[in-house]
Formats: C-alpha cells, structure tokens, sequence
C-alpha cells in the first residue's frame, strides 16, 4: 500500500479532494509535504469489497481534516491502512479504481464530503474496522456524429448531477464517435458535448438543447446502462483574418475574441506566426470582432473597422458550414500610464501593484521594479483610475494623488496613444486590527478567512482580508482610516459560511468599527456557530437584456432567515439585493450570477450561489408597424407615425418606392416630387439601443402616386 500526507494552506485540503470528485478537470492546488509530530501516531484501517464481499484492490482511500490529505491504496486482499495521523475529525472518500463500474464515495455512502459521517481520532487512537463496500456503478454511452452519420472522434462529453451542477465528469469521445460513463449513482444528469480543435462542429447539451436549462435529462436507475444518449452536431460557422500592427507587420499572439450580437456570447483565439487567426465552430448568426495586441507591446484594442467601442463595430454574419475570411485589423500605437511608487519615507517601493481601472473595472496590472518605477502600455482612449497597492507590510491601498478609495479617486486621460510619466503614487501606513475567530465549543477556528469591508460615499468597498491560524488568530493589515465591517468566513464545497461582526449575518447589520490612521487596534474577537442545512437555489427568466431574473429557493429549512446578492461579472451589482433582477444593457455579454445567503437566529450564514446559464444576451425592442398618413399624390407631404417602442430607441426613418430607397429621405415627412407619379411608397423605421438588437419594421405601402 502507498500513502502520503499533505499539509494545506486554508480551504485547500477541500479543494484538493474536489479536484479528485470531478474527475480532473480541475487541479489540486500545491502543497507541502509535512512530516508527522512525534505524538501523531493515530491509525485507521480497513477493508473494501464490492457489494457481494469480493475483496477490492486498488481503491484509492483519501482521509481529509482541515489540515490533512492522507491518501492509500488497497491491496488485492482489499486491505488498507494509513499510519502517524494526528488526532481531529477526519472525513474519508473512496475512490473506484480507474475503469471499473462501482460508485465512488464519502464515509457511509455520502455524495460529498459535506455529507460523510465524521470519523473522531484520539491521538494515538487504532481504528482498524473501517470497512466499506462499493456498489455496483450504473453506465451511460453514447454515439457522437457529424450530420452525415459519421462517427466524430475527440469530442469532450460532460455530465454533471442535476443536483449538483457544479461537479463535472467527462470522457473523449474514441475514433468511431463512442463513449461510456462507469460508476455512476441513480439519479438524473445533465449531458452536454465539447467538439474540440479543429472540428468545426457546434455543441449542444442531449437532445440538440443549446443550453442547461432547456436540456433534456438522462435519468439513471441503480446497476443499469442507459444506452443511445448520441448528439449528431450541426456544422457551424468559421470566421477568420490577420492582425498586424501599426507598421503593418504580422503580430502572433494577438487576442481574437467575436461576440454575438443576440447571445452575448464570447469566443477566442490567439493570431500565429504570421498575424492569422481562424475561429471554428461558430454559431450561425451576427458577430462583433475585438482585437488586442499581445502583453507588452504598445498597440491598442480595437473593433474591427477600427472603432473603439463595441456599439461602434461593424458586424459580420455567418452561416452554417461557411468561412467568412478577410476580417482583418491594424493595430494603432496605444497610450502608457508611467511613474514611481515610494514608502512613506520616500524610498523607492518595489513589487507594488499597480493597477488601472476603466469604467470601474480592472483593465491591466504590473508591478513595480526595485526603483520603484512601473509602465503599463497599450491602452486605448479613455478615463482611467491609478490603484497602488502594497503585495508586502502594513500600507494602505492608495489611488493616483493620495486618495483612498475608488469613488474619490482623480481619473487621468488616454487620448491618440498619448504617454503620462509622472503618474506617481506614495505609499501611507496602514492601520492594523488583531483578533480571534472561535468555533461553537470555543476552539479556535484555523484556516478561515476574515474580509474587511470599508464604506465609503455611501457604499461598501471590499479593503482587505487574512486568514486565520491554527488557534484561529489573524491580522488585518494595510487598512486605510475608515469605518468598516468585518465578515468571518469558511468554505463547504461550493458554499460558504460566514458570519459578520457582532454576531450579524449580512452587512447590512454588521457591527461597524472606526479606524484611525496607522491604529493598532487589538480583540476583535467573533465566533462562528455551525451552519444551517442549504437548499437549492435556482434562476429562472430569460437571460436577456430588459428582462427580469428571479432567484428560485427549495427545500430551505422553514422559517430561515434569506438575503439576496447579485454579481455581474464576478462583482457585486450595487443595490441588486432582492430576488428579483432587471437586466439592462450594461450587463450585456457578461454572465450573471445570485448568492443567496440563509440563517436562522442560532446558526451562522451558509452561502449557496448559481450563476445562468451562459451571458446576458441582447435585448429584443418592442416595435409597431408604422403608417403613413397623407395624400399620396405628387406635392404632397407624407408623415410617418411610428408607433410604440421600446422606450429610449433611437428611431431614424428611409422611404422608399416601389421597394427602392430614396435617396436622402431619412426624415419623419416626405414630400412627394413628380417623379414618383404611378409609385407606391412606403416608410421603414429602424430602432437603436444599446444592449438590444436593432430592429426595423416597414409602412404598408400608399396607393400609386396620383398627380
């Protein structure tokens, strides 16, 4: 048998057997190996048979605690056994041999390790009858093929329990197009298939559904193969051109991104060798191109057609089993930002973060060198924040001329690829706060993290965090003057418990806390009672600009306590704290995200998140038919009437006769010239908004023109 320890930083030790649960399509995090204290002499043992007693060889045996990832082997009698461990709560996983269709699991058949009965080892304990059998694994397969029938080789096929989205497991498809899923429990799962590189083939969830919500599920029973769960994948489009910079040479390792205009949806590659870039497997429909240059060249993003702004770029339609080529770009020399970050004492400070930020989101970042000095390159024009922050002793976090916060922060202005050098920042000393976080029975709560949250103007700006040791202790560091609320938390999973302090579960009740320029302020002590049992929460609505989504909760214990908070892009909406949620065009392209956070008065907070399925797509503008009123006969005036839509569209008009465009008539009226005698005239109007998709609609035609 082979075993082997690993000690964690915080959270990791779940992470790290998360990983193991998904299959690997997510890596452990890094860890340090650590030798067992002389006292850690504690030992669990067992044996692992199938479910008719059969003895089991190679099932992997993983034993986690906060601290500690201990994993072992079977031996062919089905034996295992892990040495030197120290006392505490150990929760264990088993694990399938590769291959073979038995159902892995946590302790006394739990799904997750949230659910594993705990298993309570006294130092120098011997547990020696930690037996447990596999059961027999159910089996879902399939066949993946082109719209001809043929068999597709090197698609990734994914499934996830509809119970727990979050988990992932996939195969590749072999050469004739087969896969088979082992191991599986009774349950139901969602099914999706990944062509991968080059195949310009598009994905789809089972039963051609083109996202989560809308798939049909495969229902498992217990020990049985579910067969025939095939996808023949459409073709899709392909998109491709050349990059080059602004001396018109070829530049490889530009980032390519298009966007579909009525999705949101996103898809990327990198330029080659010689400036080209393809991108397959698109979607039938409109397109915006976005071309940037690579790290550390001086050439600014832009839209093709050389706009800077994605409202502004041209579009370009593809169809199904169609190359459009030629979709190229030219670069243009970007402004820099420049300057040198010094220590309160006025010191050169080195390894200094320095970030810029666009429209309130972090755009690029570097560092700054041993002499304090620091560049960033490559901006396009615009308004851009200077954040200075230390990765290293108690400084405050500063913005460009001595301000503290975003909110206040002085903008500067990239304009025709302009170069600012003396954007300098000078570092100030930071506050510090001390304190202890404690479990239920008083222990101290290792490996948890304490967020501080600052307000200012009105709102609350994340400042600062630190772990906790292993007696629960932490330092908050680097900490402007300000008024703060402190939120302790910890990690199950996917789902984290917190409480905020004063014993509060949201901050809006949190107890808040004044600090003073470089204060040291000590016993900012709280305890985290034990969560609540989570229910489910889901989104419902279309994910469309000017629609609303609304957060679905089940199976929450009755009477808990509920708070709602929704994100855009990773970070919280201001104000967005009610189930329900109005899309609007800024968030356009991005996904979405609801936390709902659930307590009762003698609980701590338990998080559980979900986020839509994929970006907010375009919103679609209510439009009417327009008419025309007036005589249609020659020196008269027609007027166009509009009718409804949706509001703030921007309407423009073009009349036309006998199904032609008139040239110049793009005004509400239209008088009528002589030569249109014996025409039939009618009226388009086109409305424009951003977030939402053009839309046109056209008059009912006039009579024919009389004199």
């Amino acid at each position: 048998m082979r075993s082997r320890r690993r000690l964690f930083a915080r959270g990791s030790a779940v992470l790290a057997v998360w990983a193991i649960l998904v299959g690997g399509l997510a890596s452990a995090p890094a860890a340090v190996a650590a030798e067992p204290a002389a006292s850690a002499t504690a030992l669990l043992a067992g044996k692992i048979t199938d479910a008719k007693g059969a003895p089991l060889a190679g099932v992997g045996v993983s034993a986690t605690s906060d601290e500690v990832w201990e994993t072992t082997e079977t031996d062919r009698t089905g034996a295992w056994s892990m040495s030197g461990l120290g006392a505490g709560d150990y929760r264990l996983l088993l694990e399938a041999p590769s291959g073979a269709n038995l159902v892995s699991t946590w302790w006394k058949n739990a799904v997750d390790r949230d659910g594993a009965t705990v298993v309570r080892v006294k130092a120098g304990e011997k547990i020696t009858s930690l037996n447990a059998s596999l059961a027999k694994g159910s089996i879902i397969s399939g066949r993946v093929t082109d719209q001809k029938g043929a068999g597709v080789g090197g698609v990734l096929v994914e499934y996830s329990p509809l119970s727990q989205m979050d988990r992932r497991f996939s195969v590749e498809t072999s050469a004739d197009g087969t896969y088979r899923f082992v191991g599986l429990r009774k349950g139901s799962y969602a099914v999706q298939f990944f062509p991968l590189e080059p195949k310009n083939l598009l994905g789809e969830w089972w039963r051609d559904a083109a996202t989560r919500s809308t798939a049909k599920a495969v229902t498992v029973g217990s020990g049985v193969t579910v067969s025939r769960i095939d996808a023949s994948l459409a073709p899709g489009g392909i998109l491709s051109g050349t990059v080059r910079d602004d001396r018109g040479r070829a530049l490889p390792d530009a980032m390519v991104q298009v966007q579909n205009v009525d999705t949101g949806r996103s898809y990327r590659q990198s330029s080659v060798g010689a400036g080209a870039w393809r991108i397959p497997s698109l979607p039938p429909g409109t397109y915006r191109v976005n071309f940037s240059a690579p790290y550390g060249v001086n050439l600014s993003s832009q839209w093709w057609k050389s706009t800077s702004t994605a409202q502004k770029g041209a579009t370009v339609t593809v169809a199904a089993g169609k190359t459009v080529g030629k979709i190229d770009a030219r670069l243009t020399r970007g402004g820099t930002i420049g300057g040198v970050v010094t220590a309160p004492s006025g010191a050169p400070a080195a390894d200094v973060e320095v970030a810029v930020y666009l429209d309130g989101e972090a755009l690029e970042h570097t560092y700054t060198t041993s002499n304090g000095s620091y560049r960033l390159e490559g901006l396009a024009d615009g308004k851009y924040t200077v954040r200075f922050r230390a990765t290293d002793g108690n400084f405050a976090t500063t913005w460009w001329k001595g301000q503290t916060s975003s909110i206040s922060a002085t903008p500067v202005t990239i304009s025709k690829g302009n170069d600012l050098r003396r954007i300098d920042g000078r570092l100030t000393s930071g506050a510090k706060l001390t304190g202890t976080l404690r479990d239920a029975s008083g222990a101290g709560f290792a490996h948890a993290t304490v967020d501080a949250y600052r307000y200012v103007g009105g709102t609350w700006e994340w400042a600062s965090y630190a772990d906790t040791d292993l007696k629960g202790r932490y330092a908050l560091a680097g900490l402007p003057a300000g008024t703060y609320a402190l939120q302790f938390s910890t990690w199950h999973g996917q789902k984290r418990q917190s409480i905020w302090w004063g014993g509060k579960h949201t901050r809006a009740d949190a107890k808040r806390l004044t600090v003073r320029a470089s204060a040291v302020l000590s016993g900012f002590n709280a305890v985290l009672p034990e969560p609540p049992v989570a229910g489910t929460v889901e989104i419902s609505g279309t994910v469309r600009v000017g629609s609303t989504l609304t957060a679905v909760t089940r199976s929450w214990a009755r009477g808990s306590s509920m708070a709602y908070q929704w994100y855009r892009a990773g970070e919280p909406i201001e104000g967005a704290t009610r189930p329900t949620l109005l899309l609007t065009p800024g968030d356009f392209g991005r996904s979405i995200r609801v936390v709902v956070s659930g307590w009762s008065k003698v609980t701590s907070s338990i998080d559980v998140d979900r986020e839509t399925d994929g970006p907010v797509g375009a919103g679609k503008l209510a439009a009417s038919v327009p008419k025309v009123s007036g005589t249609a006969k020659v020196g008269s005036t027609l007027k166009a009437s509009p009718g409804a839509w949706t509001k703030g569209a921007s309407l423009s008009y073009q009349w036309s006769a006998g199904g032609k465009a008139i040239s110049k008539a793009t005004a509400v009226t239209y008088k009528i010239p002589a030569a249109l005698r014996g025409k039939k005239i009618t009226v388009t109007v086109t409305g424009v908004k951003d977030g939402y998709l053009t839309a046109s609609r056209t008059s009912a035609a006039t009579k024919a023109v009389a004199r």
